[in-house]
């Protein structure tokens, strides 16, 4: 049986599923809220181009596909659907199944975020969330101090430890040849 609470956030995200389809913004459904995402500055326009180049190349000719917001992710689990839509600045999705004309259903294998005035909702709210779901790793850059941090996620813990990084260079834990120059990037 429904709660009141459960059938207040289901009818908001149908409303909110009419807000995409039909206003230019772009808006996330998180936790039963409608979160209106701001214009990105061009210095986040242009890491999330440099970083998806470098993603594009190192996934050319494997299973796995790199996206750009806006892309609508509904996050979704063990078949457990919730009314949750994140739109991240970019995504690796490994498992095909989950696309279908206009968004993709599932868990990406990556979750990249760009932050900026919005920052804490990257932060913690995402945070949290992608740690929930089994987002496998999430990144987080930081323009304003070029900086970034790479979260590996434990599946059995089920939790993220920060994967340590040298030298100015992104690595990932889960591809280990996967090393981003980040000079060349911010």
């Amino acid at each position: 049986m429904n709660t009141q609470k459960e059938v207040a956030i289901t009818s908001l995200f149908i409303e909110y599923q009419k807000l995409r389809e039909t206003s230019e913004e772009n808006y996330e459904f998180i936790n039963g809220e409608i979160i209106k995402m701001h214009s990105p500055s061009i210095k986040h326009q242009d890491i999330v181009l440099n970083l998806v180049m470098e993603l594009k190349q190192y996934f050319k000719g494997t299973k796995c596909k790199t996206m750009i917001s806006p892309t609508d992710i509904y996050l979704e689990k063990d078949n457990i659907k919730k009314e949750i839509c994140v739109i991240p600045d970019i995504s690796v999705m490994c498992e095909q199944s989950g696309f279908d004309e206009k968004r993709y259903h599932g868990v990406p294998t990556i979750i990249v975020e760009v932050l900026s005035s919005n920052w804490a909702d990257d932060m913690i709210k995402k945070f949290k969330l992608y740690q929930e779901f089994g987002v496998l790793e999430y990144w987080i850059i930081d323009p304003s101090s070029e900086s970034f941090m790479v979260y590996s996620y434990d599946t059995e813990e089920k939790n993220y430890h920060n994967v340590i990084q040298r030298d100015n260079e992104l690595c990932s834990k889960l591809f280990c040849d996967l090393k981003i120059n980040m000079e060349e990037i911010f």
